[in-house]
């Protein structure tokens, strides 16, 4: 009987010896796992900073790593074209007959002429958000389209127009390179006489080419021309129009 025992003790302290053995295999498995988790982390770091040096190298929580390229100069978020877009669209086809110059007053809108033709001041201010070269062209284009009605400058300006903006598509981005986008505007222009609607509609349905352009650096004086600070104003956000197509109804 006393020799079973001592039989059964020494088993037992074989299998106590036996687990500690084992959870040291374990730990150093494991120490082993993670120096060569380590080891390959590290390792794809640096080819990875070799590969973009101007890139920001972002290690995550988990161990994993990306970069995170920086943005070109001439991007442009599609948010904010998106918003250049429709203002430009509600300023420049709304025509209230009134010309604010600062918070509390308006004036009549008597019209800037170009060669002999009364053009509303809100279309030659709108026509500086495109290229200097091109906004002629977009004026003669406005007017022949026949969006100003005959009636504007005559009756003290009670004819007016409204603009109701039915689809303002999302920025696509169309050459990643020079940060090219077009939108897509569908519009309804309703004519007013003495604040009340006269039943007479038009549609402009457009696809609208967005370029970017380099950002002023800095704002124009107080005393420089409206001129220039018209051109300001639609340049600050580094946009401007490079050309407008028809809209086909498929798109």
């Amino acid at each position: 009987m006393e020799d079973i025992v001592k039989s059964s003790q020494k088993k037992a302290r074989w299998g106590e010896k036996d687990i500690l053995s084992l959870s040291f295999a374990g730990l150093a498995l494991c120490f082993t796992i993670l120096t060569t988790g380590s080891f390959l982390s590290a390792r794809s770091c640096s080819r990875l900073a070799q590969r973009a040096t101007s890139a920001t190298l972002v290690q995550q929580l988990d161990g994993t790593a990306f970069i995170a390229n920086p943005k070109p100069a001439n991007y442009r978020d599609p948010k904010v074209v998106r918003n250049f877009v429709g203002q430009w669209v509600a300023h420049t086809f709304s025509l209230s007959g009134k010309l604010e110059i600062s918070p509390n007053k308006k004036i009549t809108d008597r019209g800037i002429i170009i060669e002999g033709k009364r053009i509303p001041t809100t279309v030659i201010s709108g026509s500086y958000a495109w290229a200097a070269n091109k906004r002629k062209e977009f004026i003669e284009a406005y007017m022949a389209e026949g969006l100003v009605p005959e009636t504007y400058f005559s009756d003290n300006n009670s004819t007016t127009q409204e603009v109701e903006i039915d689809s303002l598509g999302q920025a696509q981005l169309i050459e990643e390179e020079k940060q090219i986008f077009t939108v897509n505007v569908i519009v309804t222009i309703t004519k007013h006489l003495n604040g009340q609607p006269t039943g007479e509609v038009k549609f402009y349905r457009r696809k609208i080419i967005v370029d970017s352009i380099p950002i002023p650096l800095k704002k124009p004086e107080a005393d420089d021309s409206i001129y220039k600070h018209l051109s300001y104003q639609w340049r600050k956000d580094g946009l401007q129009i490079q050309e407008i197509d028809p809209l086909s109804f498929n798109e």
